[in-house]
Protein backbone atom coordinates (compact mmCIF):
# COMPACT_ATOMS: atom_id res chain seq x y z
CA UNK A 1 0.00 0.00 0.00
CA UNK A 2 1.10 3.46 -1.27
CA UNK A 3 1.12 5.82 2.04
CA UNK A 4 2.44 9.20 3.15
CA UNK A 5 4.98 9.26 5.95
CA UNK A 6 3.08 10.95 8.19
CA UNK A 7 0.39 8.13 7.89
CA UNK A 8 2.42 5.43 7.98
CA UNK A 9 3.55 6.52 10.94
CA UNK A 10 0.04 7.35 12.59
CA UNK A 11 -0.93 3.83 11.59
CA UNK A 12 2.61 2.51 13.44
CA UNK A 13 1.67 4.18 16.27
CA UNK A 14 -2.31 3.28 16.50
CA UNK A 15 -1.86 -0.19 15.01
CA UNK A 16 1.19 -1.68 16.80
CA UNK A 17 0.58 -5.08 15.73
CA UNK A 18 2.15 -7.63 13.37
CA UNK A 19 0.49 -7.64 9.92
CA UNK A 20 -0.07 -10.86 8.33
CA UNK A 21 -1.93 -11.85 4.91
CA UNK A 22 -4.40 -14.61 5.53
CA UNK A 23 -5.89 -16.53 2.46
CA UNK A 24 -9.10 -16.68 3.90
CA UNK A 25 -11.24 -14.16 6.55
CA UNK A 26 -12.43 -17.28 8.35
CA UNK A 27 -8.58 -17.37 9.22
CA UNK A 28 -9.43 -13.74 11.69
CA UNK A 29 -10.64 -15.11 15.10
CA UNK A 30 -12.92 -12.72 16.22
CA UNK A 31 -12.38 -9.47 18.20
CA UNK A 32 -9.44 -8.83 15.71
CA UNK A 33 -8.90 -6.21 13.16
CA UNK A 34 -7.56 -6.29 9.20
CA UNK A 35 -7.28 -4.21 6.62
CA UNK A 36 -9.90 -4.62 3.08
CA UNK A 37 -10.23 -3.26 0.46
CA UNK A 38 -13.25 -0.66 1.01
CA UNK A 39 -15.64 -2.40 -2.22
CA UNK A 40 -15.33 -5.94 -0.35
CA UNK A 41 -16.63 -4.65 3.14
CA UNK A 42 -20.55 -5.19 2.17
CA UNK A 43 -19.42 -8.59 0.82
CA UNK A 44 -18.75 -10.24 4.14
CA UNK A 45 -20.20 -13.07 5.86
CA UNK A 46 -19.23 -12.15 9.07
CA UNK A 47 -20.42 -9.56 11.35
CA UNK A 48 -18.17 -7.00 11.73
CA UNK A 49 -17.43 -3.11 12.56
CA UNK A 50 -15.52 -0.23 10.41
CA UNK A 51 -13.10 1.57 12.54
CA UNK A 52 -11.69 3.61 9.92
CA UNK A 53 -10.79 3.93 6.29
CA UNK A 54 -7.36 4.68 4.32
CA UNK A 55 -8.32 5.70 0.84
CA UNK A 56 -9.44 2.42 -0.70
CA UNK A 57 -8.91 0.84 2.20
CA UNK A 58 -11.10 -0.11 5.64
CA UNK A 59 -9.54 -1.33 9.17
CA UNK A 60 -12.50 -3.52 10.27
CA UNK A 61 -12.65 -5.27 13.63
CA UNK A 62 -14.98 -8.64 13.43
CA UNK A 63 -17.19 -9.28 16.25
CA UNK A 64 -18.46 -12.16 17.64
Amino acid sequence: MQIGQKTQVVLNFYLSIHLQQVASISQIPPLSYAWIYADHSPKLSRPHQIIGSLKEYQLIEFIP
